[in-house]
């Protein structure tokens, strides 16, 4: 397109131009002392246009050779760009491919060209960390100062310190980074880490769920944190009612119903005295999943401590009402048996783990437990024979290998 315009205007001005040299008649007169020139106004024209164009060539032509060393200069720059450059781009191949020593070689030539120097320093200093080379990879770092590059040295700084074990170090590091405004993934990732290391569960579930509504830690990964962040929580006893009851309302209703998190939870609840509330998420899962951990944990529901025998015999009405529909379920069978026990009522507690002991479906931990409740009811009862019998029956799971 370009060029069509080029030969629109320089046909435009080719006739022009014939059209005024043919029809211009006049003449030009000069005097230099005594000696006069004439000439036609068209030669005028074309003699004072070819001594424009002989001017122009000669000033482009001096001020190229006056601009020599500044372009000779511009050149050499270029070169060293070029060839930083290209030094870089192997550093960074070097590095990735685990060659950490040539990372290093080709990053000595980099760091010497101001344009690619914090960039080489970056990378030897992970070149160094990799090596276990912390001095030299400190000493890189220190020698990053452009202010450009300050967020990048210090999230490098943040995960070689929690790589190094040093999290309270890193956390530190974050804070000097989200003061400064900086709230990527990355950044937060890397709490979730020294968080973890620092066995400070609270904060581990906060950024765990956070990162995974964004999306940004696999959905695996991140109900694994959860999860582990959770059961260290309610095992160190430092979490309260109203925490963990927020906690569970985080959760969608889907989880909810997931046994998984219903045994982490309900087993939460019954550690912070919440025994009610264990009861209610526990019932919500157990006629449709009665695996043997949702039991156990049912049959903890009664309140020992308060002698809620109400709360008991009530927990108790629902597991004969869970039979109704399944009665050959030994999970829940263990579960009556259980509560039975605590009240002490010996009969049904009886009938009930036969029935477990019965059972094709039963497994290995039910019929321990099964054994291990007899045990206890015999010898409440007074009868030793039965006793030794049933805890001589528990024994053999304890020196048999599980199938």
């Amino acid at each position: 397109m370009r060029l069509v315009i080029w030969l629109i205007l320089l046909s435009v001005g080719a006739v022009l131009a014939a059209w005024i040299l043919d029809n211009n008649q006049g003449h030009i007169t000069m005097y230099w002392n005594l000696y006069r020139i004439d000439l036609s106004m068209n030669l005028f024209i074309i003699l004072l246009f070819v001594a424009f164009l002989g001017c122009f060539i000669l000033f482009n032509f001096l001020s190229s050779i006056f601009n020599l060393p500044v372009r000779a200069e511009q050149y050499r720059a270029q070169q060293r760009a070029m060839r930083a450059s290209r030094e870089l781009a192997v550093a960074i191949d070097h590095l990735f491919a685990g060659r950490f020593l040539k990372a290093l070689k080709s990053v000595h030539v980099v760091t010497q060209f101001s344009e690619t120097a914090e960039y080489g320093r970056m990378i030897a200093a992970q070149a160094y960390h990799q090596l276990n080379q912390t001095a030299q990879r400190d000493a890189e770092l220190e020698k990053i100062t452009g202010f450009a590059h300050q967020q990048a040295k210090l999230v490098m700084l943040a995960q070689m310190q929690v790589e190094d074990r040093n999290p309270r170090a890193a956390l530190a590091t974050i804070a000097q980074l989200q003061g400064g405004g900086a709230r990527q993934f990355i950044v937060q990732r890397i709490a979730l880490l020294a968080h973890r290391r620092l066995e400070n569960w609270p904060e581990v579930v906060r950024l765990a769920n956070s990162l995974v509504k964004r999306q940004f830690l696999p959905a695996l990964v991140g109900q694994a944190r959860i999860q582990e962040g959770l059961t260290q929580w309610i095992k160190s006893k430092n979490i309260s009612k109203d925490r963990l009851l927020q906690e569970w309302q985080e959760f969608g209703e889907q989880d909810q119903v997931d046994p998984h998190w219903v045994r982490l939870f309900a087993e939460g609840f019954i550690r912070v005295g919440e025994h009610q509330k264990a009861k209610q998420i526990l019932e919500k899962v157990i006629p449709h999943e009665p695996s043997f951990a949702l039991v156990m944990l049912y049959s903890r529901c009664a309140d020992k401590k308060a002698h809620s025998t109400v709360l008991a015999l009530a927990l108790i009405h629902r597991v004969e009402q869970w039979l109704l529909h399944d009665p050959a379920q030994p999970a829940l069978h263990l579960a009556l048996g259980l509560l039975s026990v605590e009240q002490q009522l010996w009969g049904k507690a009886i009938a009930s783990l036969q029935r477990v002991l019965d059972s094709p479906r039963a497994d290995q931990k039910m019929l321990l437990q099964a054994h291990l409740s007899f045990v206890q009811i015999y010898e409440e009862l007074e009868d030793d024979e039965k006793s030794a019998e049933h805890r001589k029956n528990a024994l053999r799971f304890f020196t048999t290998k599980p199938s």
